[in-house]
C-alpha cells in the first residue's frame, strides 16, 4: 500500500498547471492515501497565495486529474468551526462525486485511523 504525506504544500489559482505541480502530481498518483494540506477556501485567494497552503477547490480540481484511492485533507484553518469543516467535507464529496471520481474524501480529525 502507498500512503502520501503531503502538509505545506501550496496549489493555488495561478500555479496548477505549472510543472512543478504537475511534478508534484505525478508523484501523488495512485496513492491508496494522500494526506494532503487544504487549509484555505479559493475565495481567501489572493489574500493568502503565498503562504504555503492549498486551496480547496484548487486541490480538488488538481486531485481530480489523478488515481487516488483516498484522499484525507488536513491543516485545516484554526478560525473554522467545526460546522464550517463538516460544510467544506460535504463540499469536497460533491464535487468529487460530481466530476464522477471514485475517490473517498474527508477532513481528517484528531486520533483519526484509516483502513488501507
Amino acid at each position: 500500500k502507498r500512503v502520501v504525506f503531503c502538509p505545506d504544500n501550496e496549489i493555488n489559482p495561478d500555479n496548477i498547471n505549472s510543472k512543478e505541480i504537475i511534478n508534484v502530481l505525478k508523484f501523488f498518483n495512485n496513492a491508496d492515501l494522500l494526506i494532503h494540506d487544504s487549509q484555505y477556501l479559493n475565495h481567501e485567494f489572493p489574500a493568502k497565495k503565498g503562504w504555503g497552503h492549498t486551496f480547496l477547490s484548487t486541490g480538488l480540481e488538481a486531485f481530480s486529474s489523478i488515481n487516488l484511492k483516498q484522499l484525507a485533507l488536513t491543516h485545516h484553518d484554526p478560525i473554522y468551526s467545526d460546522q464550517t469543516l463538516l460544510e467544506n467535507e460535504r463540499f469536497a464529496q460533491e464535487w468529487l462525486q460530481e466530476k464522477n471520481k471514485n475517490i473517498r474524501v474527508q477532513f481528517l480529525k484528531e486520533g483519526q485511523a484509516f483502513d488501507l
